[in-house]
């Protein structure tokens, strides 16, 4: 009997950005504006339960790669709706869509908290 294809054609689906790859931008871009005297670097894990988890750290490699966690992502196998848990500010986030995830993850990003953060790392790294 003949190998019969009961997928059907799997080349065109859509492939969306991820709360992952979206993080993972950030990563680069973090070490881009900085000179890469600070990266940002994406952990992630799965759990048993099938929770997806990322967190978003910055490094200060200068400073035996002390790393500071900004904000954590934790999601089921769908991306949205997703819960982001921002380490700097105390605050948890539900999120139903990536334009509200960019919106919040955007605000926790360039918050005073998060900048004092980098201010500190970069001024340490270079004295």
């Amino acid at each position: 009997m003949a190998k019969q294809n009961l997928w059907g054609d799997l080349k065109n689906l859509e492939e969306v950005p991820t709360p992952k790859s979206l993080l993972n931008q950030q990563a680069q871009i973090l070490a881009e504006l900085t000179g890469h005297v600070l990266i940002g670097e994406v952990t992630q894990e799965v759990t048993p339960s099938g929770t997806f988890r990322f967190e978003l750290n910055i490094i200060a490699r200068r400073l035996n790669n002390y790393s500071r966690t900004i904000v954590e992502v934790e999601h089921k196998i769908e991306p949205y709706p997703l819960n982001l848990i921002d380490h700097e500010n105390g605050k948890h986030h539900e999120v139903d869509n990536e334009e509200l995830f960019l919106e919040v993850l955007k605000q926790i990003l360039s918050s005073p908290r998060v900048r004092r953060v980098i201010s500190s790392l970069i001024s340490q790294s270079k004295a």
